[in-house]
């Protein structure tokens, strides 16, 4: 079922035809979706888009955390091929609640209580390193340097996540190719001017 929608929705990705796929809990569902989904914005990507090109929309923010790693670590292992046909990385982007507006929130009284302090930053509340499933982490160093990037807090491991946009800052400035965001929060948004791109 993974190659017939893939095959599906990238052939008839000009018509309006919807593509609905059913299967059992922990079969492949979302690589139905994420597949096409990043071989399409790969090639907007080459291209020259700066826009998102796709919304990953979820009710709970458990399920978007459990997508979003799915869809960074599909990014990883594609890396290669997608390297060959963009300028660019695919960049991520994370919108809901606890999605810092930049550093210095995370430095701040008001900061969003998931991101717990570790040893020269903070630990990211969404995302476990794809190589080892230990914590990443955000650094002050990397801040500093103007660089939103997590890094694996294992002392053996050196994942690195840099396609990510991790504050609501940078989603403004730069802006991402495929946003994970909640239902509350695109309600929330839609009418603010800054994030319409």
């Amino acid at each position: 079922f993974q190659g017939r929608s893939a095959v599906r929705l990238l052939t008839e990705s000009e018509s309006d035809a919807a593509t609905i796929v059913t299967a059992g809990t922990g079969s492949g569902k979302t690589y139905c979706f994420y597949l096409p989904a990043l071989t399409e914005i790969a090639a907007q990507v080459a291209r020259g888009a700066q826009h998102t090109q796709a919304l990953a929309l979820y009710p709970r923010v458990e399920l978007l955390k459990d997508q979003l790693r799915e869809a960074v670590g599909l990014t990883e292992r594609l890396g290669a091929v997608l390297c060959e046909r963009s300028a660019r990385a695919i960049r991520i982007g994370v919108y809901y609640g606890d999605t810092p507006h930049n550093w210095a929130h995370l430095n701040g009284e008001r900061r969003p209580k998931t991101w717990q302090s570790v040893a020269g930053g903070y630990a990211c509340p969404y995302l476990r390193c794809t190589k080892c499933g230990s914590s990443l982490a955000w650094l002050e160093s990397d801040a500093v340097a103007g660089e939103e990037r997590l890094r694996c807090t294992a002392g053996r491991c050196d994942g690195v996540v840099s396609n990510v946009v991790l504050t609501r800052d940078r989603l403004k400035q730069l802006g991402c190719d495929l946003l994970f965001i909640t239902t509350e929060s695109l309600n929330a948004r839609m009418t603010e001017k800054g994030l319409r791109h």
